[in-house]
């Protein structure tokens, strides 16, 4: 297919984004085997950004398992994993982060993709037992109030950094001592999060079928279980029905009526049913008064108060980031909207290869120029290299 580009550059830009890609594999001395780190602009491995080494399975089956075995070999006692290892440059020893969660595609759902295609029975297990405790971890500690659903305590928990969801009332940007079990003394806080529930609903679907495939049957209906009741209960308190949007609910009870990227990551997690879905999608997804921008998906919805297009750099207050238009490949297909998906994978491709950026984190979603914000980003490289092979398919070799 034609994308109104010079073919020989998409492939020049296509094998430069492969040995980016391959370079951003490191050796770490707290690790004992190569792992997919994030890229330069953030020296570590993070775990929202399982979904990576997920997509890298077809690169190095081995890279991508050790990438999630860090993280069980890290997994603290209580169960939580760490939001990322990392040695930022100059510094000696490593940092290891549990002050907060990040979490986005479940790390259960990543590792069980991973053990159907390497038929590993024994990194399986391993996955298995360490998100049954993170799970756990989750309804101890991010479920004060009740309800079955999963709490915010802090700004980063999301992942939407600069983002006035998860600032706005004082929200600090990490939990107090660096301990992601302790809330922070804010008005607002606790609070119910959509996404953070909508993850770990994702994840205890994949915990299903991982019970299911190492024959604990009566755990894997449990887990099915324990996932409907989560579903139901997040759209009794998180739903809107006048606006048709799913919103947080802070510690008073109320809504807190901001249209973010956080809405991606109930169709990611593929909580919601078609006919809902279609609501959303139809109202905002393809507005072009929200999320349908020039170049999607901006992180804000371009009618939100909130809105924030000044802010260029690391910015889940507005920009449109390479990590949620990766995402659209577990969704868009899904949820039948495939064209758009085609339409989404060409603009980023096409935005890809003409900048002098190099695979750069996050573009403006009105005008397709790129931040200065994480060259040769893993979520970035990824992306060209999935969207110009689901382009192109077999003519990609004839570029």
């Amino acid at each position: 297919m034609s994308l109104d580009l010079n073919p020989q550059k998409i492939w020049e830009r296509y094998k430069q984004a492969l040995e980016g890609l391959r370079g951003n594999v490191k050796q770490y001395d707290c690790f004992p085997k190569p792992i997919l780190t994030t890229g330069m602009g953030y020296p570590g491995i993070w775990l929202e950004h399982n979904h990576d080494s997920l997509f890298y399975l077809r690169h190095d089956p081995e890279v991508s398992k050790a990438s999630h075995e860090i993280f069980f070999h890290f997994q603290a006692e209580d169960g939580l994993f760490p939001a990322y290892i990392c040695k930022p440059h100059g510094e000696v020893t490593y940092r290891i982060g549990y002050g907060h969660v990040q979490t986005v595609y479940p790390i259960a759902a990543s590792s069980w993709e991973i053990a159907k295609s390497t038929k590993d029975e024994a990194f399986l297990e391993k996955a298995y037992e360490a998100c049954v405790k993170y799970d756990e971890w989750f309804m101890k500690y991010r479920n004060t109030r009740g309800t079955g659903l999963v709490e915010m305590f802090c700004e980063w928990d999301t992942g939407h950094d600069n983002s006035a969801r998860v600032t706005d009332g004082g929200i600090p940007s990490c939990c107090p001592d660096g301990d992601s079990r302790i809330c922070p003394s804010v008005d607002v806080l606790p609070i119910i999060s959509t996404d953070l529930t909508a993850t770990v609903y994702g994840g205890r679907i994949a915990l299903a079928a991982m019970a299911e495939a190492l024959n604990k049957d009566n755990e894997a209906a449990l887990w099915k279980e324990k996932a409907e009741e989560m579903k139901a209960k997040l759209i009794e308190l998180c739903f809107d029905e006048e606006d048709e949007f799913f919103y947080d609910v802070d510690s008073k009870g109320n809504l807190r009526k901001y249209k973010t990227e956080h809405i991606f990551r109930l169709f990611i997690n593929r909580v919601l049913d078609q006919d809902m879905f279609d609501r959303i999608y139809k109202r905002y997804i393809k507005s072009p008064d929200h999320f349908w921008t020039p170049y999607p998906f901006p992180s804000v919805s371009i009618s939100d108060p909130s809105y924030n297009s000044q802010l260029k750099y690391n910015s889940w207050g507005g920009m449109s980031q390479s990590h949620t238009a990766l995402e659209t490949l577990f969704w868009m297909e899904h949820y039948g909207v495939s064209e758009d998906m085609e339409k989404v994978m060409q603009i980023w491709v096409k935005q890809f290869t003409n900048s002098h950026k190099d695979f750069a984190q996050e573009m403006d979603p009105l005008t397709g120029e790129f931040s200065d914000c994480a060259p040769y980003f893993t979520p970035s490289l990824i992306a060209y290299i999935e969207f110009v092979d689901r382009l192109y398919g077999s003519e990609k070799n004839k570029i």
